[in-house]
């Protein structure tokens, strides 16, 4: 049997090079919303197919269950850190939710998010759902599917929201959601009384607005060695590396704080 030093060190080693694909897959995704040309779409999402079935094998493989089993058994037999024990726990769920899943659905998956970004761009940009509602069926054709494979005692939407919140249950939002479900109908309504236009009756030229978030993030302490910003349909944040922060915001016309709040608010998904 391996020393638990040697158990933990190849399962970190495996771990930092699974997590150096992953963020390649991320940096295609920065990429495809910032700077990627439309008609380089197709080669992308065969790009990202190719990545999450490389990511898939590696992260179902039995020689990674090996290696999960061997810090297992040291951590057993240890003094249980309740940190490592933890981390032992949702590697080892997360090894059972890949093995369930069928490679053709995960490349498939990856496919459609693909498709189904360009599509939306498309839609987004000609005010027409039509055109962006089958890739949406499709995705979530393969979402319940996905859910099928798992296989969990869950509802479709907790088996697949586990990644992200695990073991949240339906009922814990329920119990958040009650009071805002009993009062914003009263403020909806109160609010549609009253006459609102859909754009301000002035406007800040893009480079202020850039200018002002520029001066808001300074004051925030963005560290530009670390941080990176660029535009996007729709802002979002994504971490790529250790010392490599993204987030996107955008310019609405009519709407002069919508640079300013996006930036304010991707900001606040780092831990800075």
């Amino acid at each position: 049997m391996a020393s638990a030093a040697t158990a933990w060190g190849q399962l970190g080693a495996h771990l930092r090079e699974t997590q150096l694909l992953g963020s390649i897959q991320s940096t295609l995704y920065w990429d495809q919303n910032t700077r990627m040309p439309s008609a380089g779409a197709s080669w992308r999402g065969e790009q990202l197919t190719l990545l999450a079935t490389q990511l898939h094998a590696r992260q179902s493989s039995a020689a990674y269950a090996d290696l999960l089993a061997a810090a297992r058994q040291h951590w057993n037999s240890a003094e249980r850190c309740p940190e490592q024990g933890r981390n032992l726990d949702l590697l080892e769920q997360d090894l059972q939710r890949q093995q369930s899943l069928d490679p053709a659905l995960v490349a498939a998956l990856a496919k459609a998010k693909a498709e189904g970004y360009n599509r939306w761009q498309q839609a987004r940009s000609a005010s027409d759902f039509s055109l962006f509602a089958p890739a949406l069926q499709t995705l979530i054709d393969l979402r319940q599917e996905q859910a099928k494979q798992l296989d969990e005692p869950r509802s479709c939407w907790e088996t697949l929201a586990q990644p992200f919140e695990p073991d949240l249950r339906l009922e814990r939002l329920e119990a958040l959601f009650a009071p805002l479900r009993q009062r914003l109908p009263q403020l909806v309504a109160q609010a549609s009384t009253r006459p609102r236009p859909r754009s301000a009756d002035w406007d800040l030229e893009e480079s202020s607005q850039q200018d002002l978030c520029d001066e808001l993030l300074g004051a925030w302490g963005r560290n530009p060695a670390i941080t990176c910003m660029a535009r996007s349909p729709h802002p979002f944040s994504i971490t790529l590396g250790p010392a490599d922060y993204r987030i996107t915001t955008r310019v609405v016309p009519g709407q002069p704080l919508s640079c300013f709040l996006a930036t304010a608010h991707e900001w606040g998904h780092f831990p800075l």
